[in-house]
Formats: C-alpha cells, sequence, structure tokens
C-alpha cells in the first residue's frame, strides 16, 4: 500500500544576489513499512526531502504526502499533532537529555499507553534493562543512538526518518545499529527512509531512491536485500 507520494515538489532558496536549487520537480512513492535508502552525494537534496517529510520544510511547489494527509498543506497546529505523533527523526545527534535517566528519557515520548511498545518490554526485548537508570553520559555513541531508535518505536510513530544516522559510528556499531533498524522495520511495519552518502548501502533497503542534483534519477524496489551482516560498506 503506497504509504508516501512526493509529487513534483520543487525547492529553492534564495538570498539577495543568488537563488539555489535543492530540489527540482522531484517525485517518488514509498509503500507502508518499507526500509527505503536514499542515497545521494552531499548537496545533492536528501536532508530537504527527509526535512519536508518530517514538516521542518515549508513546500509550496509540489505535494507532500504522508499516509491520507497533505504535509505541506497543514496548518500550525495540524503539523505540530503531525510531528508530535506520527513522525520521529534520527541523525547522527542523539538528541537525548543529558540531564535525565535513560528511562525518563523514553518516557518523554510515552504519551499514550495504548501507543507504541511498553518502555519495559522494549528494554528487555532488545536487551538495555540494566540502562535505564544510567545517564546519556555514561553510555557509548552506539547505546545512545540504540536508545534514540527504541525511543522513536516506543512513541508510536508511523514513519522514521533517519540524516546520516550511522555517520558517528564505527563499522561494527554501524551494522548493529542497521540490523536493529531493519528487525523493526519488519516487526512492526514502521516505514523508515534512512539518508546517506554511502551507496553500498541501498542493497539492504527495500526500496533504494537515488537522487543526484536535487532530482530523483532512480526509484526501485530490491527484490532480494542483502542481509546487513554480509555487506562491506
Amino acid at each position: 500500500m503506497t504509504y508516501i507520494i512526493f509529487e513534483n515538489v520543487a525547492k529553492y532558496y534564495k538570498t539577495n544576489r543568488f537563488e539555489s536549487k535543492a530540489l527540482e520537480k522531484t517525485s517518488f512513492e514509498i509503500d507502508r513499512g518499507e526500509f527505503c535508502v536514499l542515497v545521494g552525494t552531499r548537496g545533492s537534496g536528501k536532508s530537504t526531502i527527509i526535512n519536508a517529510l518530517a514538516g521542518k520544510e515549508k513546500i509550496k511547489i509540489g505535494s507532500v504526502q504522508v499516509g491520507n494527509q497533505k504535509i505541506n498543506k497543514l496548518n500550525y497546529f495540524e503539523l505540530r499533532k503531525y510531528r508530535k505523533n506520527k513522525v520521529a527523526i534520527l541523525n547522527s545527534i542523539d538528541n537525548l537529555v543529558d540531564e535525565l535517566s535513560i528511562l525518563d528519557n523514553l518516557k518523554l515520548v510515552k504519551n499514550n499507553d495504548d501507543i507504541g511498545i511498553d518502555i519495559y518490554e522494549a528494554a528487555k526485548k532488545y536487551n538495555f534493562s540494566d540502562l535505564l537508570k544510567m545517564y546519556p553520559k555514561d553510555l557509548t555513541r552506539f547505546q545512545c543512538q540504540k536508545i534514540a531508535l527504541i525511543r522513536c518505536l516506543i512513541s508510536g510513530v508511523e514513519l522514521i526518518l533517519a540524516d546520516e544516522v550511522i555517520a558517528a559510528l564505527d563499522y561494527r556499531n554501524s551494522v548493529k545499529l542497521l540490523k536493529e533498524i531493519i528487525d523493526i522495520c519488519n516487526e512492526y511495519s514502521v516505514t523508515f527512509i534512512l539518508a546517506t552518502t554511502d551507496f553500498a548501502l541501498k542493497k539492504i533497503a527495500d526500496r533504494v531512491i537515488i537522487i543526484k542534483d536535487g532530482k530523483v534519477i532512480r526509484n526501485e524496489f530490491n527484490m532480494n536485500p542483502v542481509k546487513i551482516e554480509e555487506l562491506d560498506f
């Protein structure tokens, strides 16, 4: 089932003297529950797409639809509700609150007990029960990124957007985090978009979108994704 429709989206940034192009008539579709790798070189438009889907980038040209909502047409209050309940963003900075324990960091996003996985259930399932009373400063970079990922799952969002989420991790921990991401997509039907400059990662995705100079040049479904443990990147 089609979940995201990104249709003829253009985005330009203007200064007093210049106009720069971020996206130019960009279109693609993504199905619900897919693990999608959005790949391109730096400056190709990946972050603009991520921000548009998150409702952080104002889009005046084209249409950005997630589920049954056209994100670029929402008013301020509708957009706040969308960001709170439907979408989460991951990047190389985990955005955990340093002054709060891991348990309290997770409680911040648990607004409804009927939505998302239970905190203690998640801690047991993903092997971090021993970290709940600790603080972000006590954790490794990988552990912080893992908690940030699980926080998205606990919040019950349908869409997770990740912009260079493994950029600060070494190879071993990158593999571990990507495996957690893929497992979560498969088990909970969460739609996950990973923006990256690493073209090797397209082999592990359900869907691959390649972007160049603000345009999608390829959008294809991967019939046989490679297991992350088998990938050399």
